[in-house]
């Protein structure tokens, strides 16, 4: 009877022993990988940071450093449609283009946040597509973007949380803000060319070869964003506060047809209240014009000065009480009414 409870004994002692020994394991392999978590992610954040050129420095730059009097905010269509030299010979005011290429309208909001928690700019821009307040999926998965900023960037968190219900809790990985931009960190550190576009705008000089009966712009009829409504909402009341002149526009795409249904829902959300909103997505100046064009919905370097001297003027003469013949509504965005 004693011989049995001593083996007894020993083998739950045995089994503890392995238990613990689990657990240790365990621990130690979760320490490692911690560490090489924190360790890898300080060092990819260093060589993020550290770059000189390229969409991400220009968007560092853009939340951290920018301090025009005048700031364009927009996708690849307001980086090669906004000439600054331009509108700064306009208002005399120093101009920067913020725009990105792939970084859609709640992107912008999350920049625009930033931006104006540091200063204060005269006039923003927000150059907004025809069909920009449709929800679409792929613009939350492009607030990846943003990742690097989480952390230093409270004001933007909750932008970047709206990627999916688990994204605060992925942010305790020092890498996760990095490891879909590893090949571009890599290789813009490996190229210690300075950035050459100090004020943002990328012009493109090509013109259009072959004319196309599609617009990339136009895309079945789907439902409105909310978030996007609540963005504009809060973008307005902003401005409106702070006394910021504030511009919507969308910029000219080449089309073959008249049927461009987002401006309309821009302009079904537009009520007098605060700010300018100006549609060219059918302005007789560019539509069909390809000499003005690199493709459907870029506009070239020629194009692109056109462009912004017209607008410049447009905006001058809002800003200062003049009357304008272009369609402008005064924008009052409440997200209650949709």
């Amino acid at each position: 009877m004693a011989a049995n409870l001593f083996i007894s004994n020993s083998d739950n002692s045995m089994k503890m022993n392995q238990y613990i020994k689990f657990i240790k394991n365990v621990v130690i392999i979760l320490t490692v990988l911690i560490v090489a978590d924190q360790i890898t992610g300080y060092l990819m954040r260093r060589l993020y940071f550290n770059m000189v050129a390229g969409e991400n420095y220009r968007e560092t730059f853009t939340i951290d450093s920018s301090n025009s009097d005048i700031v364009v905010f927009g996708s690849s269509r307001a980086s090669h449609h906004y000439v600054p030299d331009l509108f700064e010979e306009k208002f005399k005011m120093s101009f920067y283009n913020a725009g990105r290429d792939g970084n859609f309208f709640l992107s912008n909001y999350a920049a625009f946040k930033a931006v104006s928690k540091r200063y204060t700019p005269k006039l923003v821009i927000f150059d907004i597509n025809p069909n920009e307040l449709m929800y679409r999926k792929s613009d939350y998965e492009g607030l990846s973007s943003l990742l690097p900023y989480y952390h230093d960037h409270p004001e933007i968190r909750d932008i970047i949380e709206l990627r999916s219900p688990f994204e605060k809790y992925k942010m305790f990985s020092a890498v996760y803000p990095f490891n879909s931009q590893l090949i571009r960190i890599i290789f813009r550190n490996l190229s210690k060319t300075p950035e050459t576009y100090q004020k943002g705008y990328l012009p493109l000089f090509h013109k259009m070869k072959d004319i196309k009966a599609d617009n990339d712009l136009v895309e079945p009829a789907g439902e409105i964003d909310k978030n996007k409504i609540k963005a504009l909402n809060d973008i307005a009341t902003y401005c409106k506060k702070k006394n910021i002149k504030l511009a919507f526009v969308c910029s000219p795409v080449f089309s073959n047809s008249k049927e461009i249904f987002g401006s309309k829902i821009i302009e079904e959300i537009t009520k007098a209240e605060q700010g300018q909103y100006l549609d060219f997505s059918t302005d007789s100046i560019f539509d069909n014009h390809p000499e003005y064009f690199q493709d459907n919905i870029h506009l070239n370097d020629e194009g692109a000065k056109l462009f912004s001297t017209i607008l410049s003027n447009e905006i001058y003469k809002f800003m200062n009480h003049v009357s304008v013949e272009k369609n402008i509504s005064v924008i009052s965005l409440k997200a209650d009414s949709y």
